[in-house]
């Protein structure tokens, strides 16, 4: 895979996507889990917008690095991205789908919803998944990277 290694990393844009994700974590998600909180208005809305939008344009800047000239790179792309979250999701994906059976709060609407969520479909097929979406939208991005990349260099793979 073709990346130009950078000898200084810029720390801010690890600092932007930490505090993005606490927020949307420690914050805006603590909503879900206790209802006396009441501090869920207008402008905390605005400002969870705002992270979650920080977050996605870093990402998608991080994502530019990446130059796909042959079928090889675009593999070593799409294994360093199973290797970095989904073996994880996967076990979150079940643990809730799982749990939601046990408990009779199913998360997922079908298996196949479930299943969708797997392949990082689920975002075009709705129901969208509640807790999840975001990784769910994340996988999707990860999907077409390498489509989008290839069109937008110019670098149409063989």
């Amino acid at each position: 895979m073709s990346i130009q290694k950078n000898i200084s990393r810029d720390l801010s844009f690890d600092i932007a996507r930490s505090l993005s994700a606490l927020w949307v974590v420690g914050v805006w998600h603590l909503f879900c889990y206790d209802r006396t909180l009441n501090y869920m208005n207008w402008t905390t809305q605005q400002i969870t917008d705002v992270f979650l939008a920080v977050f996605m344009f870093i990402s998608g800047y991080m994502l530019g690095k990446y130059r796909f000239k042959c079928w090889d790179d675009i593999k070593a792309f799409y294994k360093k991205r199973f290797w970095r979250f989904y073996i994880l999701y996967v076990v979150a994906s079940g643990t809730l789908y799982i749990g939601g059976a046990l408990i009779g709060n199913q998360m997922y609407a079908s298996i196949e919803q479930l299943v969708l969520s797997f392949l990082g479909l689920n975002v075009l097929f709705p129901p969208h998944l509640g807790t999840l979406w975001f990784i769910s939208m994340i996988m999707f991005f990860y999907l077409i990277t390498p489509l989008l990349s290839s069109l937008l260099s110019g670098e149409i793979l063989p």
